[in-house]
This record gives C-alpha cells, structure tokens and sequence, in this order.
C-alpha cells in the first residue's frame, strides 16, 4: 500500500512541477518536426513507384522510419534520465528524505515507490514518442512496421534499465555525477556499438570483441540494436551479434550486429541486480 502512496505522490510532485507538460510539449514538437520531415521525404518517394525502382521505395520508408524511431529512443533514453537524476542525490543531500524515511515505513519501499511513479512516467513518454513515429508511420505511408510492439516493449525496456542505473546512483553520487555516470555510460554503450558494428560488418574480430566488451558493461545501446531487428529483420546471433554475416549500412538506426534476443534476459537480469543493489546501499545509508 505505502509503494503505491509513494508512485502517486512521485506522479503528482512531476506534475506539480511541470515536469510533465514540459515532456508534453517536447513529445509534441518532435512529432510535428518529424511528420513534416516525412511528408517531404514521402513526396519524393513516390516519384519512384512508376518506374524500374519502385521495388526500394519499401525499403527507403523502413530506413526513414527507424531514423525517426532512433531519434525517439534517444529522446526516451535522455528524458529518462535527466527526471530521475534528482530524486534520491537531490533528496538526500538536502534533507527532504528525511521527512518520509521514518518508521514504520521501510525505506525499500520508498525506493521502489519512486522508481515505479517515474517507470509510468517513462512508460507514458515512451508511448507517447515511439508510439507516434510508428503511427506517423503508418498513416502517412501506409507503412506497419513489423513486430512493432516487441520493438517499443524493448525501447521501454532500455528507459527502465537506466532508470534502475540512476537510482543506484542516487544513492551515493550527487545529482550533477549521477547523471554523469549515467549519460556516460550510455555513451560507452553507444560507442561501443558502433564499433561492435563496424567490425561485425568488416568481419574485424577485435573491433567486434571491443563491442562485445562495451554492451555488456552497458546493454542499452545492444538493446536498442535487438529492437531494430525485430522491426527491421537481419541476420543476428549470439549475445551481442556475430562478427559475421552482417549485410547492411553501417549506421545508428540500421540492425547491423544486431544481439540475438539473449540480450532481453540479460538487461533485466542487469536492471534486477542494479535495483537490489540501490535498495541494499539505501538501506545502509545514514540519512
């Protein structure tokens, strides 16, 4: 019951300080600026359907689709993290904490409270901006992609796991290193990626083991990787893709080294043990 008070109250203090309309608001923008950009790409497109080339106007309209939802995963990832950055580090270092950890409520369930009010924050955004690009998508080019619910569960997945991440750090980092360490460590994964990637794609073995090593430090970008093969199927295999096999653009939004979906179980088994540790250090934290 206290869980459920906390997510309410955790809901309600986003919306008292607008938090949430600023998310509105940037959710909206981004969709018109790229529905508009679509248009565009779309009216060029269809120059194409009459003629010898009509056969890649499909796959020019899954290219223009996953940048959109590439954008919007990273839109989901930076949200995620720059509203829960503060919610323990913040908390704690000015002594707010201590006005709700008193007995007899648990301080677990403080944490897990806070954690689950911005998981339904995040869970809105991610719908709100994912779910829009597919939809835009579809209306606007006749365009579904496939398994398109497997592919927002797992870009959901991504926002939870850094959300997990910045409770850790919560805990014992100040805001400002919080979410360095955060953002940070998506960087890695996201670089490491794109060198996992290339080598995947150049059937490097030591660019892809470099990859490998970065994606299971971090698994966010390797997650985002395992969505874009679902909607967007290529050759995958293993944890973290085979270095080779890999036919397709080396880019950030193509499923080029795609993991095989290993990597689902990995990120909550990774999210699991990040969120018990935050709970276990928040327990022990003298306040």
């Amino acid at each position: 019951m206290h869980v459920w008070v906390i997510a309410r109250l955790t809901f309600r203090e986003a919306w008292r300080k607008r938090v949430l309309w600023a998310l509105l608001a940037l959710g909206i923008l981004f969709l018109i600026l790229y529905a508009l950009g679509l248009a565009a790409v779309n009216g060029e497109l269809q120059d194409f359907r009459g003629d010898r080339f009509r056969q890649l106007v499909p796959i020019a309209q899954n290219f223009f689709l996953m940048a959109g939802l590439y954008a919007a995963n990273f839109l989901v990832v930076m949200i995620t993290v720059l509203i829960s950055i503060s919610t323990l580090a913040g908390e704690i270092g000015d002594g707010t904490i201590q006005s709700i950890a008193v007995k007899p409520l648990r301080r677990s369930r403080i944490v897990i409270g806070k954690w689950l009010g911005f998981a339904g924050i995040c869970a809105a955004y991610t719908l709100l901006t994912v779910g829009g690009v597919m939809l835009i998508g579809q209306l606007m080019l006749g365009y579904n992609l496939p398994n398109a619910l497997i592919g927002l569960g797992m870009i959901y997945l991504e926002s939870l796991l850094l959300l997990s991440i910045t409770f850790l750090g919560g805990v014992r980092f100040s805001p400002l290193a919080n979410g360095a360490v955060a953002f940070g460590m998506h960087g890695l994964a996201f670089i490491g990626g794109w060198v996992g990637q290339a080598g995947a794609l150049l059937s490097n073995n030591a660019a892809y083991n470099v990859g490998r090593v970065s994606q299971i430090i971090m698994p966010t970008e390797a997650l985002w990787r395992r969505a874009a093969a679902e909607m967007q199927p290529v050759q995958a295999g293993g944890l973290f893709g085979a270095p080779s096999g890999v036919a397709t653009a080396l880019s950030p939004f193509s499923a080029g080294g795609a993991p095989g979906p290993e990597v689902v179980t990995y990120t909550l088994a990774f999210g699991v043990i990040a969120m018990s540790l935050a709970l276990w250090l928040f327990s022990r934290r003298d306040l």
